[in-house]
């Protein structure tokens, strides 16, 4: 009755998930990032390249989390001593703009920025996935349930316009 071509498979949020933070892994993989995290004492060298894996996931979660506000509190605090190194005459360019302009004169600082952007946007997502597991069921939009026991659910980014620091609690 029903064939293969008729049947969408969709990884659970552990899943994707898992996936996701491999994905991150390897942009991460030659960044030296596990370097800094033993040498800052986060954890171990075996732990650290685990984290690349995903290995343990709540705990890869969780250091992806303190990456991402210890590189949004460098980038404060160095937008900040721009700031401050103005004279009055000259013009203060905005946050972003800021950003964009050392992105352009720095491969270092672009390389971070874009993993800044990239861990905040994976964070948001996750946290779309485990805030909300009781997503909208697909007969709301018109699919049809299989045999009432597995219903396929569709994920949708909740809350995607939530500030860097709601989402990793962290302020100046």
């Amino acid at each position: 009755m029903y064939g293969e071509d008729h049947f969408v498979m969709m990884f659970g949020g552990l899943h994707i998930e898992m996936a996701a933070f491999k994905a991150f892994g390897s942009w991460l993989e030659d960044s030296e990032w596990t370097s800094v995290l033993v040498n800052a004492q986060v954890t171990s060298p075996g732990t650290a390249d685990s984290f690349l894996k995903a290995s343990p996931v709540t705990t890869t979660r969780r250091t992806h989390q303190v990456t991402a506000c210890t590189l949004y509190r460098l980038l404060s605090n160095a937008y900040c001593q721009y700031k401050d190194v103005l004279r009055y005459d000259e013009v203060i360019l905005e946050f972003e703009e800021w950003c964009l302009e050392l992105s352009k004169q720095s491969p270092h600082f672009k390389f971070w920025y874009i993993t800044l952007k990239f861990e905040l946007t994976l964070l948001i997502f996750i946290r779309s996935i485990r805030a909300n597991p009781s997503m909208p069921s697909p007969d709301l939009f018109g699919w049809q349930k299989l045999d009432g026991t597995w219903v396929p659910f569709l994920s949708v980014l909740a809350d995607a316009s939530m500030s860097c620091q709601d989402l990793i609690h962290c302020k100046k």
